[in-house]
């Protein structure tokens, strides 16, 4: 049955990035008069109304979906997973900035070495660092810890390996959106040189 929902969901996901691709495709084309066709609509071709912005939203649902199925999470009680998301919603935010944080304290390391930064910047930079690195590790900590009290240690288990998988899933669907992304761009490069190509 959790093969089942799955492969359901995978095939959704595959769905809606077909369906986003065709739908930014169809912003492009001209259609008479230089006006675009996206909105054209007939019985035969329904109109895909989704744009790049709709893309993280059916992620997260899916996530969700997933989450609750993967780590039985219907098991713990209405009132306990209603928590537990909203606890998951956090863990997510503080990894979210924790990276953007590092990104932006590593930025400010490179450039202090690039210009030969006296020693006391450097060690000012690096504790900054290190205090972002703390800083996250126990609020992670904390996050995880309430998060665990609601489950079981098989649950538990499971919810480690779907945190796993997930980010692997994820980093597949941002590589394969980069490798849409840079074959519509040769596209674009090369079609304007076969338009006027033709008499």
């Amino acid at each position: 049955m959790r093969k089942t929902i799955n492969v359901t969901l995978l095939a959704i996901l595959l769905v809606l990035t077909i369906g986003l691709i065709f739908a930014i495709s169809a912003e492009e084309k001209p259609g008479i008069e230089g006006r675009p066709v996206a909105n054209a609509q007939s019985d035969d071709n329904p109109e895909i109304s989704m744009s790049p912005n709709d893309v993280p939203k059916l992620i997260e649902i899916i996530r969700v979906w997933k989450l609750i199925d993967e780590v039985e999470l219907d098991k713990i009680g209405d009132e306990k997973l209603v928590k537990f998301l909203a606890k998951y919603r956090q863990l997510d935010k503080i990894r979210f900035d924790y990276h953007k944080d590092r990104v932006d304290s590593l930025d400010k390391l490179k450039k202090l070495l690039e210009t030969n930064a006296s020693d006391e910047q450097i060690k000012i930079a690096l504790n900054e660092t290190r205090r972002i690195d703390e800083t996250f590790a126990q609020r992670e900590k904390q996050l995880l810890d309430t998060l665990n009290s609601s489950l079981t240690p098989k649950q538990q288990a499971e919810f480690i390996v779907f945190q796993d998988n997930h980010w692997q899933e994820m980093r597949q669907i941002v590589r394969n959106l980069k490798e849409l992304s840079a074959i519509k761009e040769r596209r674009l490069k090369y079609q304007p040189e076969s338009l006027s190509k033709n008499p």
